[in-house]
């Protein structure tokens, strides 16, 4: 489920044992996963600039620092 308040946005998704849980909190468009930055997390694993489309089709990017621990 997704709270909010005045300060931030909380979220929180499960699937089997995994727990991920997401914070937005008004910012630069900042993003942290344990602790480190995005390209630190994922590397080149990734398409970083999918992992962003939420932020793109939603007109918010650049505007929310996002914290997620795994």
């Amino acid at each position: 489920g997704c709270v909010s308040t005045a300060a931030f946005y909380q979220g929180t998704g499960r699937r089997k044992t995994s727990v991920a849980r997401v914070r937005l909190i008004a910012g630069e468009g900042e993003v942290v996963v344990n602790g480190r930055s995005l390209e630190e997390h994922f590397g080149n694993a990734v398409n970083l600039g999918e992992l962003m489309m939420p932020f793109r089709v939603t007109g918010t990017e650049g505007r929310y620092n996002t914290m997620i621990t795994v």
